[in-house]
């Protein structure tokens, strides 16, 4: 039977590669990761090492919201001041967001989107971190 490694970054434990290869092969140090011999056919890939043994990463919940909930996360005022806008960045925000299925929290749109808006005047920086954080007025 080959050897099979498994290498991991040391700082985060996440599994970078596999490897199988000869008995008697051995690849080389890396500054920053482990080669770790492991047994069996599985896979590790979305994996960590934790020290111990290899789990898996769990990847953080998707905070999606209809577009509606998104609207409600807004105040009447702040509302009516977006609408109002005559700035081309905040009208490509607005027709983005009315053509949107669902509103993601965490996307980048939505974040910088929210910044945008703060950087015009038309959110304070607490209004955007509660939006962000999907709290209702």
């Amino acid at each position: 039977m080959s050897k099979r490694l498994v290498t991991t970054d040391d700082a985060t434990g996440r599994v970078i590669s596999e490897w199988q290869g000869g008995d008697e092969q051995d690849l080389a140090p890396v500054v920053g990761r482990t080669h770790r011999a492991v047994t069996g056919e599985a896979s590790y890939s979305g994996r960590r090492w934790n020290g111990t043994a290899f789990e898996p990463i769990v990847p953080p919940p998707v905070r999606t919201i209809s577009p509606l909930d998104f609207a409600r996360l807004f105040t009447q005022a702040e509302d009516e001041a977006i609408d109002a806008s005559i700035d081309t960045a905040v009208k490509f925000l607005r027709r983005r967001l009315n053509l949107a299925t669902t509103v993601n929290l965490d996307h980048a749109d939505v974040v910088n989107g929210t910044l945008l808006l703060v950087s015009k005047g038309l959110l304070t920086s607490a209004r955007r971190t509660a939006i962000l954080a999907g709290i209702v007025p």
